[in-house]
């Protein structure tokens, strides 16, 4: 394309060219602000039991569940029948801490032992049921392709100490759910309702005990053209009591890469 003559005036020139320059030392100052000063919106846990998930779970149909990116660790604090609330000390400001730093620390020690800690990818963090005893009964989500294999690593694998010192799941009973997932209307983080979730379904398996990955299997299963949406649930049926805790913990459960 050929440059197009300039038909206007000097000032008219010289007044655009210095606005421009003003422009774009405001972009520059903009763009230098630190990058994640407005990018947490995350929430606290406060989901610690929820009676509703055990109903519908005995139903095998839950109408709708959310998923939010944006709230970062609360957003699947109602993936599970319970968790266990935080059992440390709620962190301090420190010193020349920014407020949503701040805020975001105490939010992840909310959401310590909720399901958020069961997908992570850090065996160091667990989902720990919040009932009394050993959480018999107790049933956890995860969202998985269950079209491929699965690895869960049961117990609380921060250390071998731990992993004694609490429970772990012995025999579970493995759920495939299936549901319609939504459209994702594009924002930053991954955000999107799945509805119609129905158990298709599950079988009874006894797991290790060990403090590493193992393989979780799947009941066979088949899905419909509008399965677009499924998850695994695990629920404890016996475990391998804790030396000192009477918690089950479960540290990940994933896609086999």
């Amino acid at each position: 394309m050929r440059e197009s003559p300039n038909i206007l005036t000097g000032y008219t020139v010289a007044s655009i060219t210095y606005g421009m320059k003003q422009f774009y030392l405001f972009l520059l100052c903009i763009l230098s602000l630190p990058i994640f000063s407005q990018a947490y919106e995350g929430n606290p846990c406060a989901l610690y039991q929820n009676p509703t998930l055990k109903k519908q779970i005995e139903a095998g149909f839950i109408p709708s569940i959310r998923f939010n990116g944006m709230e970062v660790y609360s957003n699947l604090q109602s993936w599970a029948t319970s968790s266990l609330k935080p059992d440390t000390k709620k962190p301090t400001p420190n010193k020349g801490e920014e407020d949503f730093e701040y805020k975001e620390r105490v939010d992840a020690w909310t959401c310590m032992y909720t399901p958020f800690a069961l997908t992570d990818y850090d065996t160091k963090t667990a989902w720990v049921e919040g009932v009394k005893d050993d959480g018999i009964g107790e049933t956890v989500f995860a969202r998985l392709d269950s079209t491929k294999p699965v690895l869960i690593w049961a117990g609380y694998g921060k250390s071998q100490g731990l992993f004694e010192a609490n429970g772990r799941p012995k025999k579970v009973k493995v759920t495939v759910w299936a549901g319609k997932k939504g459209e994702d209307p594009g924002a930053q983080w991954e955000s999107f309702d799945a509805s119609n979730i129905k158990a298709i379904a599950s079988h009874e398996i006894e797991l290790a005990d060990k403090n590493n990955y193992q393989p979780l299997p799947l009941p066979k299963h088949s899905l419909k053209a509008d399965d677009t949406f499924t998850l695994v649930s695990v629920t404890i049926l016996s475990v391998y009591k804790g030396k000192k805790y009477p918690d089950t913990a479960i540290s990940e459960i994933k896609n086999k890469d």
